[in-house]
C-alpha cells in the first residue's frame, strides 16, 4: 500500500527519495542511483512505471547492479 502510494505521489510531479535493498521496490523508480562506498557506481534510468513492467524491470536492475549494464 505505501509503495502504491508513493508511485501515485511521483506520477502526480513530487519528487520522492527512497533508499532500499529490495528490488521489487526500486522497481518502481524512474531512476536508480547505485552507491558503493560512499560514492556514486551508476545510474540507471527506468522511465515511468507501470505494473505489468515488473518482471522486466527486476531483471534490468539485477544486471545493472551485477555491473552488466554500467
Amino acid at each position: 500500500m505505501i509503495l502504491d502510494l508513493l508511485t501515485g505521489m511521483n506520477q502526480n510531479a513530487q519528487s520522492i527519495v527512497m533508499v532500499t535493498h529490495d528490488i521489487q521496490a526500486a522497481c518502481r523508480a524512474d531512476r536508480l542511483i547505485l552507491v558503493k562506498d560512499g560514492t556514486i557506481d551508476g545510474i540507471l534510468e527506468l522511465g515511468k512505471y507501470a505494473p505489468e513492467q515488473l518482471k522486466a524491470r527486476e531483471n534490468q536492475i539485477f544486471m545493472f547492479m551485477s555491473g552488466e549494464e554500467r
